[in-house]
């Protein structure tokens, strides 16, 4: 992300309805090294007040992703996958991880706009780990450790028995470690082990040790089936219910797409099916949850992505209904958000807008950097200058191979008869594209998908060229929203605008109603719902007692505010900007 670019992004989400913006924060691009702990990179945290300064002037709530898994620095220790199982295997890492949590806590407390993070268990993808090939590297680990631990206190001996029938079990000790993918027999009860493990691991060793350092903090859960086929070859799905009650928390996080809970066959659905279905996630996560309130933080309505063509899609021209109509489903949440509202593209280059100056790139002649504001740099390159990178297999995603890879720039400048080329390749096999004249200020030709040690190099032939940002890439992740470059509006941005104008016009007190009950105040705190400035009671509905509400809050006969505190214990202050010095003389007189 360009800093230049962030004024017009956040304009553009306020215009089309939202109050909130979600910030991935990448682990190892705040700390890339976490042992000897800890190494931080000033830069980024730098850039998050920045960001954090310009959501709140355009009143913008933020929400973080904390712990986000991809970077691509070229200096951070266990890259991709493998620093995703760290926090399991070494509680150096865990504790490395808790000191950076601690770090942003600290750093968003004087930015009022800030609502809460939360944990994604995509981050923390043990899959790999448990592959019966990796067992070495969990042996004599903490994670053993944890094993024995998580089996005391979820399963009698009995139950263990039965899940391993054919061995013989005397004491914990005995049952075997878990497995992520079985492919010699059904019914081998390892793998349901792993899921119940990876459930435990996420909430018991990860997240109440973040939350001891970051109280506003949230989890998103696994509300996917994991397949299980047992030793008569019939399909059992294993849920994560487990895992939906998080600990300290009223908000629990999910994600949507039309092939949840669905056979998914290469077909599609039409929009009143899959409101259906949205609306059978969100009951069962409050559910399962204890009642607690649902985030929907990627509301999936349309994917393309590549290796899920089996999925089920909605009908391309029922998608605006679907959007229309989710409205009053979603009003049962504290709100959705979009992965992006933008098209993107998964670019295997790392500081590919050169803001880090030359780090992690080798160049050849004398290319500059022009420095464009307190963060924004450009590359400029004239002939016989030369910029090399090599990329790391990590850096990737697995790709069909008849997708064409494609390289694109960004040019603030450059001379009419600028003519260049683009090499990627090693040793073995390497590929030449020539870079043309061109015309704007964006463009694109066909390249090769890097191996594993290619190196990517650009050079230039002739005249000058100044750039912005460089992108090799194999993947376009479209919203239909809005396009990679340019303004125009995609066709399904009506459906969010009309999405968003009806969850914006719900009164809160339509929201949580519990009929037929008398309530007693036992709180009072500052409520912001959808982003609606509320003053709300928190109350006992088991309770019989009567109570007058202060001037501003209403309870009637049968519905009533009954909220509570999402992150206990939030500190109640008459100075926040929704409180009014009624419900502050109330509650001294009161409470």
């Amino acid at each position: 992300m360009r800093m230049s670019d962030v004024d017009t992004d956040f304009k553009t989400i306020k215009a089309n309805g939202f109050n909130t913006v979600v910030l991935a924060i990448p682990w190892a691009e705040f700390q890339p090294v976490f042992e000897p702990c800890c190494l931080y990179n000033d830069v980024a945290f730098q850039k998050l007040d920045l960001i954090m300064q310009k959501a709140e002037a355009i009143d913008l709530k933020v929400l973080f992703r904390l712990g986000y898994l991809w970077s691509f620095d070229p200096t951070q220790q266990a890259p991709g996958m493998e620093r995703s199982y760290m926090p399991f295997t070494d509680d150096r890492a865990l504790e490395a991880f808790a000191k950076l949590a601690r770090r942003l806590a600290d750093r968003v407390q004087p930015y009022k706009y800030f609502s809460f993070a939360f944990l994604s268990w995509e981050d923390f993808f043990l899959h790999g780990l448990f592959l019966e090939e990796n067992r070495a590297k969990t042996q004599n680990t903490v994670l053993e450790t944890q094993y024995k631990y998580f089996l005391r206190e979820t399963f009698s001996l009995q139950q263990l028995r039965e899940f391993f029938p054919n061995q013989r079990i005397i004491s914990y000790d005995d049952v075997p470690f878990p497995v992520s993918e079985v492919t010699t027999k059904n019914g081998d009860s390892r793998l349901v082990l792993f899921h119940r493990f990876w459930d435990y691991l996420l909430i018991e060793r990860l997240f109440k040790h973040i939350l001891s350092v970051f109280p506003r903090l949230t989890m998103e859960v696994r509300i996917d089936g994991d397949r299980f086929i047992t030793e008569n070859s019939d399909l059992k799905w294993l849920r994560h219910f487990d895992s939906y009650e998080i600990p300290q928390s009223d908000i629990v996080v999910g994600y949507y797409a039309p092939f949840w809970g669905m056979q998914n066959k290469r077909d599609f659905i039409g929009s009143n099916r899959a409101i259906e279905q949205l609306r059978v996630l969100i009951q069962e996560m409050r559910e399962h949850s204890k009642k607690r309130n649902v985030f929907i933080d990627q509301l999936n309505f349309f994917d393309e992505t590549p290796g899920f063509e089996d999925s089920i899609r909605i009908y391309p021209n029922q998608i605006n209904q679907f959007l229309s109509d989710a409205a009053v489903v979603l009003s049962s949440s504290v709100g959705y958000s979009l992965w992006t509202l933008k098209d993107y593209v998964h670019s295997y280059l790392y500081n590919a807008s050169f803001q880090k100056e030359f780090k992690g790139w080798v160049t050849k002649g004398n290319p500059g950097i022009l420095r464009k504001n307190q963060f924004d740099r450009t590359l400029l390159m004239k002939s016989g200058d030369q910029v090399s990178q090599e990329i790391p297999s990590w850096r990737g995603i697995e790709l069909p191979e008849k997708i064409q890879a494609r390289f694109c720039l960004d040019a603030g400048a450059r001379s009419r008869d600028f003519a260049g080329y683009v090499t990627v390749g090693n040793e073995k096999e390497k590929f030449h594209t020539a870079l043309k004249p061109f015309s704007g200020n964006h463009a694109c030709w066909n390249s090769a998908l890097p191996s594993d040690g290619s190196v990517f190099t650009m050079g230039v032939e002739k005249g000058t060229i100044e750039i912005e940002t460089l992108y090799l890439f194999k993947f376009l992740y479209k919203s239909e929203l809005y396009p990679f470059h340019g303004e125009k509006e995609g066709e399904y941005l009506r459906g969010i605008r009309e999405l968003n104008r009806q969850l914006l016009s719900f009164a809160p007190d339509d929201h949580y109603q519990e009929p037929g009950r008398t309530p007693n105040v036992t709180g009072i705190f500052e409520d912001n719902w959808l982003d609606r400035c509320q003053e709300a009671l928190k109350i006992d509905p088991l309770s019989g007692a009567n109570i007058d509400p202060p001037p501003g809050l209403k309870i009637t006969q049968n519905r009533y505010f009954s909220f509570s505190s999402i992150f206990p214990p939030l500190e109640f202050q008459c100075a926040r900007r929704c409180v009014s010095p009624s419900v502050c003389n109330f509650r001294r007189e009161y409470l």
